[in-house]
């Protein structure tokens, strides 16, 4: 992941370094899937999870209202993925995972993103 507009996160004392991308997929810009953020250990190679959240991005085409991830909503899907099995320390394809704001959130396994 660049480090070029990623930002710090620690959470329950681990350091990460997460990102949206700078531009929206098509997919995203139509509003037909959610806003996307990378996150991966800050200070040393690990596996990438890849957090989808509810509701579009913010700059979608089609002016929908849209998701801001906060620091807090990161953290959140963090802890999230780690209880769904995420393990950060790992090779391997990215972690695509699907967070939500109730308890409901599911990993959506390995992989690219659609």
């Amino acid at each position: 992941m660049p480090k070029t507009g990623s930002r710090i996160i620690t959470v329950d004392g681990v350091r990460y370094r997460w990102r949206v991308r700078p531009a929206g997929t098509y997919g995203q810009s139509l509003a037909e899937s959610g806003l996307t953020a990378s996150v991966q250990l800050a200070d040393e190679p690990g596996r990438v999870l890849v957090v989808e959240f509810d509701g579009p991005r913010p700059d979608n085409w089609l002016h929908a209202e849209g998701k801001v991830a906060m620091p807090r909503d990161v953290a959140q899907a963090i802890r999230q993925a780690l209880a769904a099995g995420y393990k950060p320390r790992s090779a391997g394809g990215p972690f695509l995972f699907k967070a939500a704001a109730s308890p409901k959130a599911q990993a959506l396994g390995t992989g690219r993103m659609p």
